[in-house]
């Protein structure tokens, strides 16, 4: 048996022989759209810049999962940096927030900070997938502790060896790491859910 941690795409990779079990280093869809739900309850429309080549299907797979909880995905695709201002402006005149996906097109040094501002600006919440993000002004981030994968991958090897399960398994991970931005929220006027406040690995 093998097992593979710290791998963010393994199908791009086809980790996908017999002997292979692995932890997943992504927050599944359905978790982060229910967070987001938790936070605006009224929520219908989420907006994504993406670059079709680099995360299509990512974007596809959220348009899917949206749709079960009844929230719409507005998809603005971009194919250069150039074209991400008339994108985001677009998007912040026709949702309700907007979810950053690990997008190297559309998310650099540059980028950021811009459409953290414009976003504010507007009174949209921005969901991220880092607390440097939510450091910097996003609203909140669900991501994954690297530490407690690499915990994970441990507990799912022993498991193994002792015959517990079977290989091929995926697990997605356990515990993810929750940041909130408690300034932000006071500015767009969200009140945080006191249960949700109290999980937060991190406020700001």
């Amino acid at each position: 048996p093998v097992v593979y941690c710290m791998v963010l795409d393994p199908e791009k990779y086809d980790l996908s022989a017999s002997n292979l079990s692995g932890i997943s280093l992504e927050v599944p869809l359905e978790q982060q759209l229910s967070t987001m739900r938790t936070v605006l309850p009224k929520l219908k429309r989420v907006g994504v810049l993406y670059d079709p080549s680099k995360t299509g299907r990512l974007v596809q797979e959220a348009s899917a999962m949206a749709k079960q909880q009844n929230i719409r995905i507005v998809a603005q695709a971009v194919s250069s940096e150039r074209e991400l201002p008339p994108a985001l402006r677009a998007l912040l005149s026709d949702v309700d927030a907007i979810w950053l996906a690990p997008d190297t097109t559309v998310l650099n040094d540059e980028s950021l900070p811009y459409i953290l501002q414009e976003s504010l600006d507007a009174n949209r919440p921005v969901f991220g997938f880092s607390s440097e993000f939510v450091k910097r002004g996003a609203l909140l981030s669900l991501s994954v502790n690297y530490k407690e994968i690499g915990k994970q991958a441990a507990r799912l090897a022993k498991r193994i060896l002792d015959r517990q399960v079977t290989t091929p398994l995926r697990a997605a991970p356990d515990r993810f790491h929750l940041a909130i931005n408690l300034r932000t929220a006071r500015f767009l006027g969200i009140d945080i859910p006191p249960d949700l406040e109290r999980r937060a690995d991190e406020r700001y």
